[in-house]
């Protein structure tokens, strides 16, 4: 089915715009520019961009922004130089944004992923940067209320296609078994 290898685009876009966000940025601190970057309000310049934030022993800890030299923002918590709680990252354009909660660098939580280009949404639960559980919808008015595993659907679920066609029941690594 189309939809298994959507997701399987949707899970490399992620897992590539985090890790070249944090490859870039995270842990590589040059030089502090304004304010107190050990511990207390600073801004630093770093190898791939410009962090600003609440600095604990050098790391950031709570609020803060990232900003890479390529445009690519991340707005949120963050603990010991990690995303980590409520957090908002998007790239260049945002036409990809992720909004919700992290833990350990990862969508960890409640959370909605944008791709604007590919006309994709995916809203509610994630473990370990996974979509698990929520609903997926394209602008073509496919919608997936139900679960994931791997970014498939797998366990219960409910597929709308765009001319109202539904499928509900169970789901295993993409496909559809029925009720």
């Amino acid at each position: 089915m189309m939809i298994g290898n959507l997701t399987k685009i949707v899970y490399i876009i992620i897992s590539l715009f985090v890790f070249l966000f944090f490859s870039t940025v995270i842990g590589v601190c040059d030089e502090c520019v304004k304010g107190n970057c050990v511990n207390g309000y600073g801004t630093m310049r770093t190898r791939g961009g410009v962090v600003k934030g609440i600095f604990k022993n050098g790391k950031l800890n709570g609020k803060g922004v990232l900003k890479t030299f390529e445009g690519d923002i991340y707005e949120g918590h963050f603990s010991d130089n990690t995303f980590d709680g409520y957090g908002v990252l998007r790239n260049i354009d945002s036409s990809i944004v992720y909004k919700g909660q992290y833990k350990k660098g990862v969508s960890h939580g409640s959370g909605t992923l944008e791709n604007k280009k590919m006309g994709m949404t995916y809203t509610g639960e994630w473990y370990n940067g996974l979509f698990i559980k929520g609903t997926w919808q394209t602008n073509d008015g496919t919608k997936y209320v139900g679960e994931l595993k791997n970014m498939k659907f797998h366990g219960k679920g409910v597929l709308t296609l765009p001319d109202g066609k539904k499928y509900s029941g169970r789901w295993a690594n993409g496909e559809f078994l029925g009720k």
